[in-house]
């Protein structure tokens, strides 16, 4: 049997740092940024009761893996069954919104017959028995395409790509009614005061008392609310009060950014050298005033509503992932799959 609390004895730990690797600039902060300290026995304790088994029967807890905004870890039961938790670091943002949209983005795309894995029980908030906000989801068997990209032959990279293809022709053909981030009505309404825009669900061939179970359950309804992209809300970004989606038009959409960093500089804007190294000699290396960038801004709104198509199929709303990389698929390596 595991003790849980034996795993809380030193908290320098891998379980709660940054092992992965290090940091050419600003390491010791970096790392600090990744540390999060949280409650084992308490994390033991939520995956019992999502699972409905007892906290002896987890025999198994490491960390499996670092990612840019979370730690992963492998919990392991007696009965063989595994499954992942993932907790995100201090540094993500907007933390509460985008791990909501998050599970609820994987559900939806999960009810579309897409491969996503099963999510068993989510805390957008720290205020719980773990101390902290968590995902416990499904593990999913499989070798990271990075590792075997080299290695396959012509045929396999044809099939690979078609399966692919179809899984990305399958999430954009899912037409949405406004643009921002999908959530939970329910979660919504507890982050934001307001349950977004719903999404409506196609109900043809469902029985009639499935669509009312269906309705009932608060939870399982999709919504669209505010876009957590990371540039809408990084640093001091976060305190503004600033319209952030939905998006009812692509016009929306394209000015929505400009106008937030207006906002940003009207309250937090100072004199810097600009941040990308070949515009400093233009500015003669002398800090630029956040005036420049504004007026630029502005220029920037008054040509958005031009680059707009006139085919509206152009700028219909729809999703995709945003980052298909070789390490962030995983593949089967069974031919029977």
């Amino acid at each position: 049997m595991l003790d849980p609390k034996s795993l809380m004895k030193d908290l320098e730990s891998e379980l709660f740092n940054y092992t992965t690797g290090r940091f050419l600039a600003n390491d010791a902060l970096r790392r600090r940024e990744r540390r999060r300290v949280f409650d084992i026995p308490g994390l033991f304790s939520i995956i019992a009761k999502a699972l409905h088994c007892n906290t002896e029967e987890i025999v198994g807890f490491r960390k499996l893996a670092e990612g840019g905004f979370n730690r992963i870890f492998l919990v392991t039961l007696d009965t063989g069954l595994q499954l992942v938790a993932r907790i995100p670091y201090p540094i993500l943002i907007p933390k509460a919104y985008a791990l909501a949209s998050e599970v609820a983005t994987m559900d939806f795309l999960r009810s579309k017959g897409l491969p996503i894995p099963k999510v068993y029980a989510y805390s957008f908030t720290s205020k719980n028995e773990a101390e902290m906000e968590y995902i416990l989801m499904e593990y999913v068997e499989g070798t990271d395409l990075s590792q075997i990209w080299f290695d396959l032959k012509a045929d396999e990279i044809k099939s690979l790509m078609s399966q692919l293809a179809k899984v990305e022709s399958t999430m954009m053909s899912i037409s949405f009614p406004a643009g921002g981030s999908i959530y939970y009505a329910r979660d919504l309404k507890e982050l934001s005061g307001n349950e977004g825009i719903p999404l409506e669900e196609e109900n043809e061939g469902i029985p009639l008392d499935e669509q009312i179970k269906s309705i009932s359950l608060e939870k399982e309804r999709f919504c669209i609310g505010p876009d957590v992209s990371v540039p809408l809300w990084y640093g001091r970004r976060e305190q503004l009060d600033v319209f952030r989606g939905p998006y009812e038009d692509a016009k929306s959409l394209l000015v929505t950014g400009a106008k937030k960093e207006l906002a940003y500089l009207d309250q937090f804007g100072s004199p810097r050298v600009p941040y990308q190294h070949f515009r400093r000699e233009y500015y003669n290396y002398e800090k630029q005033p956040p005036s420049d960038h504004a007026k630029n801004l502005r220029r920037y709104l008054r040509l958005a509503p031009f680059l707009v198509p006139d085919d509206d199929s152009l700028s219909a709303f729809c999703i995709r992932h945003p980052d298909v990389t070789d390490s962030n698929l995983k593949v089967s390596t069974d031919p029977h799959h």
